[in-house]
């Protein structure tokens, strides 16, 4: 599954929904390409302070300049927000996880009719990759509620090892909580080659 943008703008409208409580929530969809590992990251944030300080005139924010549009501003820092306390690990076991630097490719975020924000970010994380099996760490420890999905590889398995999480279609449901990371062992398939 390859991430689009019209994808990207396409989960604009339900992540909206996943606002409650008057709460920011974030959904990750993540998978392992060619390169490592991407994923597609939606962030609601509902009316409030939250969503004021992201809609905030340019030059009030620490880095950035006077006078610059919001609207170019506004992606960036709904990614920032989506990003805040998320950690992805990845290792040959549970004792080697080794963390991955993340990188927004492409952001992009609007204003809400009721005064929220909604935004969107296309994530590439980088570092070394174990060959064959491997344990990946999801950890949320602050910052907005995650629900994440975890497509699996072709040829591979996925199991989880510890955290909040359910068989999804094609992977795995996750919830990692504050003090609770999600880890997973990403095994290759075995085949069956019993007769039928």
């Amino acid at each position: 599954m390859a991430l689009t943008k019209l994808a990207a703008l396409a989960l604009l409208v339900p992540c909206a929904a996943l606002a409650h409580g008057g709460e920011a929530v974030r959904t990750l969809r993540l998978q392992r390409g060619p390169a490592g590992f991407e994923a597609l990251l939606t962030i609601s944030v509902p009316p409030g302070v939250e969503a004021q300080t992201l809609l905030a005139p340019a030059g009030l924010v620490p880095g950035e300049e006077p006078g610059q549009p919001v609207a170019e501003l506004l992606g960036k820092r709904a990614a920032a927000l989506g990003l805040r306390g998320l950690h992805l690990s990845i290792g040959a076991d549970e004792r080697s996880l080794r963390p991955l630097t993340v990188e927004a490719e492409e952001t992009k975020a609007r204003k809400t009719q009721a005064g929220g924000v909604e935004g969107v970010a296309i994530l590439r994380f980088s570092g070394a990759l174990p060959p064959g099996a491997a344990v990946l760490e999801l950890d949320a420890p602050s910052g907005p509620t995650v629900r994440a999905t975890l497509a699996a590889p072709a040829g591979f398995a996925l199991g989880l090892l510890a955290g909040v999480g359910r068989a999804a279609a094609g992977g795995l449901a996750l919830r990692p909580r504050p003090g609770r990371p999600c880890r997973v062992q990403i095994s290759p398939a075995v085949e069956s080659n019993s007769p039928r």
